[in-house]
């Protein structure tokens, strides 16, 4: 009788054991998907319709920093593995104004796809100067092209 107690004592223990194990491998991997989502977007220029690649793209919670990343050349950008919760996106390029997104909830499992314009900035430049010119002839015709930055 002694005997079937301390066998039965065992077998819980060792249960016990098992089941406190903290989580490894692909346990551990559905466990964090299971309390994740993922945000993928596309930006554009807001005029032309056309993908802006490069452009920065920052990922916050509250006045948190929480990631960043770059637009690919299609315009393209995503945050896998994003914690369920409420974040803010600013997106901004190089000669471009910036764009905010708040309010977006991120849910476990689920991808949430944003698409995203920005406006080309003004130059204000008042008083452009010309950089260089090239002239090129065809059959008498004069052909003049002039790049101009402020």
């Amino acid at each position: 009788m002694r005997s079937r107690r301390l066998i039965v004592l065992f077998a819980l223990v060792a249960a016990l054991t098992v089941a406190a194990r903290p989580l490894t491998g692909s346990a551990q991997t559905a466990d964090a998907a299971a309390r994740t989502g993922e945000i993928a977007g596309t930006v554009v220029d807001q005029k032309t319709g056309l993908a802006t690649g490069r452009a920065t793209v920052v990922l916050t919670s509250g006045t948190r920093r929480i990631a960043s990343t770059t637009t690919d050349a299609n315009g393209r950008y995503a945050f896998g593995s994003t914690p369920a919760g409420i974040y803010s996106i600013e997106i901004s390029a190089e000669g471009f104004g910036t764009s905010r997104s708040d309010d977006i909830v991120v849910t476990a499992g689920e991808t949430i796809r944003l698409s995203s314009a920005i406006a080309a900035q003004a130059t204000g430049a008042q008083n452009p100067r010309v950089i260089g010119s090239v002239t090129a002839n065809s059959g008498g015709n004069g052909l003049q092209q002039t790049t101009v930055i402020s």
